[in-house]
């Protein structure tokens, strides 16, 4: 009975590691977008125009989603193969 329970909290602990990758690869998707947008905006050719204290932030912040990223899709190949 015991075996089974810890088996079952181990797919559940390891469903929410997906589903939470899932939602880190559409973060990273947005904050690449937005990188983007911010250096080069479609309005204007013009360097004033770019936005770079929003682009830094945007980079800092993709930075730790793809460390989080990294870390929890070592943590969910591990699981799998044991």
């Amino acid at each position: 009975m015991t075996d089974r329970l810890t088996q079952l909290a181990q797919k559940g602990r390891l469903a929410e590691k997906r589903e939470r990758l899932a939602a880190l690869k559409i973060k990273v998707d947005r904050l690449k977008k937005d990188i983007i947008h911010s250096l080069f905006t479609l309005e204007s050719d013009d360097p004033v125009d770019i936005k770079e204290a929003h682009a830094l932030q945007a980079a800092e912040e993709l930075c730790e989603v793809m460390r989080e990223f990294r870390g929890i899709r070592e943590e969910v190949r591990q699981a799998e193969h044991g």
